[in-house]
């Protein structure tokens, strides 16, 4: 085995590297836009490491086919640090992130790493490259210490406190094998990784190195990273199988909340359908006009009231009174009194919107009761219907001129009231205004 391993290793770092590619190409190749899982917001960290990192052991690789030289193991040493800086980043932001629902002695120990933490080890490692002449082989086993191993210990068990923290969600998905496998590889690769350097005098490497632990096990430390990082990427691609899971729960939800609101839908239009059949089945219409008639206008109104408070919608309500209605009867007869007020009502219908609830509620009055109405078109709406009686007056062979006493009232969403007090506002107002035609 120990000949095989010794002719072989170049295999092991491919196969290493390859695997932290793949894991972070699967990483930021798959949808997690605007998801609620905030393991989302730092993934990307893990990504980084895993490109830096594999190209790391692609490096490795390479010297041992090709050789190495100064330059060449500088590189080698910075894409190590680099990515494990981005490891140990990750590392603790996810077990901040993980612990943030947790008991209170996990809070405390968070509290160990704050956020400059990362940043910190980062300037340590550089002045040991800067201020010593062999700075750089040492750097190595530094970032390997104080940042390969504790970024795996703290990815670890990020990954499986952070499972436990959101279990309510992420227990309908039955991906709890995933995220162990995840957290108890990558501990382990910390541990493989961080703490089994090259030999050196530095701490503890002078008996805890690579050659120690493969005259203990006969085989290659590298070969257990390896295996490690293959664990975590599988493992890392199922959990990414959350997101998906994420998106098919919203579909579902939008899709539930699309249904409950047709069925609503159905039922107030099959409630309008069977409100307007009763009402004409009752006979709630004037029979001269085909308007509704005062109850059928109270019946359909109040349930359209019901529907503007329900909706949060403003209420306009029209009175009208057809001016010179008495002298026309008396004077011309009744005959074109009826012909006036069937004209008026057609005048009317034809000025508002279907949705709208036009009725005569007396000899000579009518109303209108107008949902979705904005207060400051009601002016335009006036403006039209006097346009319209303008132009049927100027057309018109009759002795008489059509025209109206209007009053209106609004009602607020935000101040709803009853149809009964917009019918005393309305009509109050439109005396005040027939009043004052009188005295001009």
């Amino acid at each position: 085995m120990e000949s095989f391993f010794s002719k072989h290793l170049d295999l092991v770092f491919f196969v290493y590297g390859l695997a932290f590619f793949i894991m972070g190409t699967a990483i930021l190749t798959y949808p997690k836009e605007k998801s609620e899982f905030s393991l989302a917001d730092i993934l990307w960290l893990l990504a980084v490491f895993c490109f830096i990192h594999g190209l790391n052991e692609f490096l490795d690789m390479w010297a041992i086919i090709k050789g190495s030289g100064y330059i060449f193991d500088l590189i080698r040493l910075w894409t190590l640090a680099v990515s494990y800086f981005f490891f140990f980043e990750f590392g603790r932001r996810l077990f901040r992130m993980a612990v943030s629902t947790t008991s209170s002695y996990y809070k405390k120990l968070s509290k160990l790493f704050p956020f400059w933490l990362s940043i910190l080890i980062g300037i340590g490692i550089v002045l040991r490259v800067i201020l010593h002449a062999n700075g750089w082989v040492d750097a190595a086993t530094i970032a390997r210490y104080f940042l390969g191993f504790p970024g795996g210990i703290l990815t670890g068990s990020g990954f499986i406190l952070y499972y436990y923290s959101n279990r309510s969600k992420l227990g309908n998905i039955k991906i709890r094998r995933s995220f162990l496998m995840v957290g108890i590889s990558f501990i382990i690769y910390g541990i493989c990784g961080g703490l089994i350097v090259p030999k050196g005098d530095l701490f503890f490497s002078n008996w805890l190195n690579t050659n120690s632990f493969f005259a203990l096990f006969k085989f290659p430390v590298q070969f257990l990273r390896a295996i490690c990082a293959s664990v975590a990427t599988w493992g890392v691609c199922s959990i990414l199988r959350i997101f998906n899971w994420e998106k098919e729960e919203l579909i579902k939800s939008t899709a539930s909340a699309i249904e409950i609101v047709n069925r609503q839908l159905h039922s107030e239009i099959a409630h309008r359908i069977k409100l307007e059949e009763e009402l004409r089945t009752l006979s709630l219409t004037d029979s001269l006009t085909g308007l509704y008639n005062y109850r059928g206008f109270l019946a359909l109104g109040q349930q359209q009231m019901k529907t503007a408070k329900r909706n949060k919608q403003d209420v306009l309500l029209i009175f009208a009174d057809l001016d010179n209605l008495k002298w026309i009867n008396d004077t011309l007869g009744h005959k074109d009194g009826d012909l006036g007020l069937i004209e008026v009502a057609k005048i009317i219908k034809s000025s508002f919107r279907e949705s709208d609830i036009v009725a005569r509620i007396g000899g000579d009055e009518f109303v209108v009761l107008a949902i979705q109405a904005e207060k400051e078109f009601t002016n335009k709406l006036i403006a039209k219907l006097q346009n319209k009686f303008n132009e049927y007056n100027a057309g018109s062979s009759r002795n008489y001129h059509l025209s109206l006493s209007i009053g209106m009232a609004y009602c607020d969403a935000n101040n709803p009231c009853s149809i009964d007090e917009l019918l005393s506002k309305a009509d109050k107002l439109m005396y005040e205004q027939k009043k004052m035609k009188k005295v001009t």
